[in-house]
């Protein structure tokens, strides 16, 4: 993190767009993605198994994370969702302008699937929940929720009324967070 916010501090010196004091991620996307396809599971003791779901929270890969500094103060949001249909997961080796198409029009479709980028128009089979925060100013930053090339636009109140569709309510002690965060215990 302290590298990056270097990295945007030094970038925004150079890029003067009367912004007080621009701070790390300025006009960026950043992901975070809950990997729900594996079955792996932690056994914490003989009795009890407690199955885990990787997350993983990334700058996207050059091309796909930031607006280019040409543009004004004033954003359209729609900026951001065309940095989506670039790159949300990038596959091992990817660089910007490449066409995936023709990297991947002669392997099966397993191997292709494997091998691509995701983008929010991959349907990953519903295991794969894409967070994509678009950063405009320190204070104005929206969260959306992909799924299946599917998106909403999340709000903190979302952790109670989507997520909980999204996972087992009967699992473990899952049912006893939703409750304490409605009561807001």
């Amino acid at each position: 993190y302290a590298k990056m916010k270097t990295k945007e501090e030094n970038e925004s010196k150079d890029n003067n767009d009367n912004n007080d004091n621009v701070s790390f991620p300025f006009k960026q996307r950043m992901c975070m993605f809950v990997d729900r396809r594996s079955n792996n599971f932690q056994q914490k003791d003989k009795n009890k198994h407690s199955y885990c779901d990787d997350i993983v929270f990334y700058e996207c890969p050059d091309g796909a994370n930031k607006l280019p500094s040409t543009i004004p103060s004033k954003i359209l949001p729609e900026a951001f969702h065309n940095l989506s249909q670039k790159c949300m997961i990038p596959r091992v080796g990817y660089k910007d302008g490449e066409n995936e198409a023709m990297l991947t029009m002669n392997m099966k479709p397993t191997d292709r699937m494997r091998n691509s980028t995701i983008t929010c128009r991959t349907a990953p089979g519903g295991n794969v929940l894409i967070f994509s925060f678009h950063v405009i100013k320190r204070d104005i930053i929206k969260c959306y929720l992909w799924r299946d090339s599917q998106f909403t636009r999340f709000f903190s109140g979302d952790i109670i009324n989507i997520l909980p569709f999204m996972f087992n309510k009967e699992f473990k002690d899952n049912q006893q967070f939703i409750n304490k965060e409605i009561n807001g215990d």
